[in-house]
């Protein structure tokens, strides 16, 4: 990270899984003054994964020894972090793999940072969920879609496969009757779609950003 040479001032944590958690120190390290924020949903989930208890029974059994003392998350005042003129925007999805999850929308880019709303073709973690809650992750993921994304960046994705923004396979997968994965299918961008990527491209087209500044949110 720091070899792109940019002044990070955000860590924007999408929900309060510990394995979303417990590389933050290391970047606070590395980044003085850097910020780990997130909204009132993720910060109480964050709380519960990171007590000691959850640790003792959980993450410390999966990785013994391995787990660095938690950082403590700021909550987000408002919605949106303002970086170099362009807003980020916080989404909140309700109840996806987990309570509290949101996803960060970035419309002068195109880009959806998915959390774990959205998985690119790795199994989906659903022991936390039942049929309404599945329910509740399908109407995410159609909100995600519904925004055009150019990117989506999943929080767990199998290596080989882009941050392309379809994501059929995961409404699939989420369907609330089911709990099994269902078999991956492959859609096409609506006319509606591809029409808003291209108009977007065009005003991406005039965005600038300061180089000086040198600032990554």
């Amino acid at each position: 990270m720091r070899g792109h040479e940019r002044n990070l001032t955000h860590i924007y944590v999408t929900h309060g899984h510990g394995d979303h958690l417990f590389g933050i120190g290391q970047v606070t390290a590395a980044f003085p003054g850097v910020r780990a924020v997130a909204t009132a949903g993720t910060v109480a989930g964050a709380r519960l994964q990171t007590t000691d208890e959850y640790i003792e029974g959980f993450w410390g059994r999966l990785f013994p020894g391995q787990i660095p003392d938690a950082v403590v998350l700021d909550e987000l005042e408002g919605d949106r972090i303002l970086l170099e003129g362009h807003e980020l925007r916080v989404i909140e999805t309700g109840h996806t793999d987990t309570a509290g999850s949101t996803v960060l929308w970035v419309p002068d880019a195109g880009l959806v940072v998915a959390g774990d709303v959205v998985y690119n073709n790795t199994h989906m973690y659903l022991a936390e969920t039942d049929a309404a809650s599945r329910a509740e992750w399908v109407a995410a993921l159609r909100r995600v879609q519904d925004l055009c994304a150019d990117h989506v960046v999943a929080g767990h994705k199998h290596p080989d496969h882009d941050d392309d923004p379809v994501m059929s396979r995961s409404r699939s997968t989420t369907s609330p009757t089911s709990r099994r994965p269902w078999p991956a299918t492959r859609i096409a961008p609506t006319p509606a779609r591809s029409g808003a990527r291209r108009r977007r491209s065009s005003r991406r087209s005039d965005v600038r950003v300061r180089r000086p500044d040198r600032s990554l949110g």
